[in-house]
């Protein structure tokens, strides 16, 4: 973490060259110091880039502290507020059908497992399910749903009930295409998700920079979620992403993850993979199986 260390160094040093540009530089300082103290509470905020410091004041300011230095007072004081702070490290919301990629990665991508018998999914980074349930929908064009179970992971408990429970606001109905309305039912408020598709997925908790990854996909969805890493956290995720996909398998990520926008995998043929769409859509095609399996064990090994 050597890297991630330094990286967040330059960050401050940049910060400090900013500040008098900034509304409230005093506040700024006192910012900056305190959010070093506070990755010494919650460590995996070293393996988020500088953007999660924002992030961080929005959080403090609904806590009602002025500043970092009143937030992590209240956090050294107070356990619930410590594990409310690691389990929202990112920023919440997502939608169904989430960006302009769906219709090629359905016709170029989900339409070669027609005939398949059974294929396996995971959503990483799952959220509130969204996501999870438009692949389902998009699969279900060339595979029936009783042959397609799919695994939807987050490291929140919260988001993993709103996933399996199926239930969101009316005003979200519009992002699914017409094609695929009837995969829900309407209330006056909400709509549901149909029992045969949440019968489809398993949710787990699982965090990627720390837990081991399951592996034996044929299409993995992780979009959205690398943005809030550093790029050398970025660079081993992708590598264990890979490493736990099918041979022939895809995964799906999106255009703007990353701490610049449009990170995409660098040098993909390393990891078995060819890039099929710009940035977001990849197949895995180099290695052997048995030699994906060997890799696989190898990085959750070290």
């Amino acid at each position: 973490m050597t890297t991630d260390t330094n990286l967040l160094s330059l960050a401050r040093k940049a910060a400090r060259c900013l500040l008098p540009f900034i509304k409230d530089p005093d506040k700024q300082v006192i910012n900056l110091k305190y959010f070093q103290k506070i990755v010494s509470l919650v460590p995996e905020l070293a393996s988020y880039h500088f953007g999660a410091l924002q992030h961080l004041e929005k959080i403090a300011e609904s806590k009602s502290c002025d500043t970092l230095r009143d937030y992590y007072k209240l956090l050294i004081n107070n356990n619930d507020e410590l594990e409310f702070l690691k389990t929202n490290l990112t920023m919440k919301g997502t939608h169904f059908f989430r960006g302009n990629d769906w219709d090629l990665f359905s016709k170029e991508c989900l339409s070669n497992f027609e005939g398949k018998e059974h294929i396996n999914l995971w959503c990483a980074g799952c959220s509130s399910g969204e996501e999870a349930y438009s692949l389902l929908m998009a699969l279900s064009d060339y595979v029936p749903i009783e042959r397609i179970e799919l695994l939807a992971t987050d490291y929140n408990d919260e988001l993993l009930k709103k996933c399996m429970a199926g239930e969101y606001f009316n005003q979200h109905y519009s992002e699914i295409p017409e094609h695929y309305q009837s995969w829900v039912e309407c209330g006056p408020k909400k709509f549901l998700i149909r029992q045969e598709l949440k019968d489809r997925i398993e949710t787990r908790n699982l965090n990627l920079l720390s837990d081991e990854f399951p592996n034996g996909f044929d299409v993995i969805l992780c979009r959205n979620v690398l943005k809030f890493f550093t790029s050398t956290v970025i660079s081993e995720i992708q590598k264990k992403l890979s490493a736990s996909l099918n041979c022939g398998g895809y995964i799906f990520l999106s255009r703007d993850d990353g701490p610049n926008t449009g990170e995409r995998i660098k040098n993909p043929e390393t990891l078995g993979l060819i890039e099929i769409c710009s940035g977001c859509i990849y197949q895995k095609k180099s290695f052997p199986c048995q030699q994906t399996k060997e890799v696989n064990q190898n990085i959750n090994e070290q």
